[in-house]
């Protein structure tokens, strides 16, 4: 199976990471599309990066709020890759990689740019632009380009340094940011 040998390729090749300037890419990126000159892809990838949501949820079904309990948190719901709709709908607090406002400020901008649509949709409109993006702004430890894809991974393996409490274990974490289901992890960490 070609998605197992994958899988098992990226666990036993994991890539570095800098997370200072993987999150100073992300902020530069994001902070000029919102003060200076908007960009609909550099805006995706760069929020992508810091909250570890795919692009569909970050510029379409996401629904970003303020955690109260934690100023460096917000809370999610929208998750678009599940087939339960039921978890689609439930919210969670996920750590944000830099300045919340900034976040939440490129969000609510996203979405006065961008109607809503369906996934196909979605892709096939904005696939390659927010890639040509995400290569050009972040790169791994190696220099070599971290597709939109990755951004996840690379979010989660910051995130999970940054902010995972001494007592839980790497997977609950990824499971509990991630909206993943618990007994299922198929993610890699840089």
């Amino acid at each position: 199976d070609c998605a197992a040998e994958r899988c098992h390729g990226r666990h036993r090749n994991q890539r570095p990471i800098d997370p200072e300037d993987y999150i100073d890419s992300a902020l530069l990126s994001l902070g000029h599309a919102v003060r200076m000159r908007w960009s609909t892809p550099i805006a995706i990838a760069a929020l992508c990066a810091l909250t570890g949501r795919r692009p569909y949820e970050v510029a379409v079904t996401g629904k970003f709020l303020p955690d109260p309990a934690d100023r460096r948190h917000v809370i999610f719901s929208g998750q678009a890759k599940t087939r339960d709709a039921e978890r689609s709908a439930e919210s969670f607090s996920i750590p944000v990689l830099g300045d919340r406002e900034l976040i939440l400020e490129g969000i609510e901008m996203l979405r006065t740019k961008i109607e809503p649509m369906d996934n196909t949709t979605f892709s096939q409109r904005f696939a390659k632009e927010i890639g040509i993006a995400s290569k050009r702004a972040f790169k791994d430890g190696n220099g070599e380009p971290i597709k939109p894809r990755d951004l996840r991974e690379a979010y989660a393996a910051i995130a999970y340094h940054e902010f995972a409490p001494r007592k839980i274990t790497e997977i609950q974490f990824l499971n509990d940011i991630l909206g993943h289901k618990t007994e299922y992890l198929d993610t890699t960490l840089y």
